[in-house]
């Protein structure tokens, strides 16, 4: 008897944590050319989102801010010093933190840094302009190449 009490017990609690929706609203990982997620990437192609971002980015309202993408981390840097250590970010198409009713229909236009719950929508990105909105102030950031 105890063991079937253990069991049910235990079934109860996974069942609880299964999403009622049954849609994935996990933001993905950074896709390696294998499709296999990984915590940092080197010398791999990067496509869509993330690899549009990579490279150096100045801001377009203070010329000594500027924006560095390298593989899944984002270093923000001062006046050629970093402001701050290298942070993990993901692209998805909602802010692990948000609201369901926040998502998009666009996939992958949120990035997100999850270790400090930081999210930015992003309006804009082509070859010379990047521009998002940082949640939870509204504010835009405006960076070019």
């Amino acid at each position: 008897m105890y063991k079937l009490c253990v069991l049910i017990v235990v079934l109860i609690t996974l069942l609880a944590c299964e999403n009622p929706s049954g849609e994935n609203n996990q933001p993905d990982t950074i896709p390696t050319t294998d499709e296999t997620a990984i915590d940092t990437v080197e010398n791999e192609t990067l496509s869509g989102t993330t690899g549009d971002l990579q490279g150096k980015w100045r801001s377009a309202d203070d010329s000594l801010h500027t924006l560095v993408f390298e593989g899944n981390l984002m270093t923000m840097n001062y006046a050629g010093e970093a402001a701050g250590e290298a942070e993990n970010f993901v692209i998805g198409s909602t802010c692990p933190e948000a609201p369901a009713t926040a998502s998009t229909n666009d996939e992958r236009r949120y990035l997100s840094v999850p270790d400090d719950n930081r999210c930015y929508y992003i309006i804009e990105l082509n070859d010379s302009s990047l521009q998002m909105s940082y949640l939870g102030r509204g504010n835009t950031l405006r960076y070019t190449r």
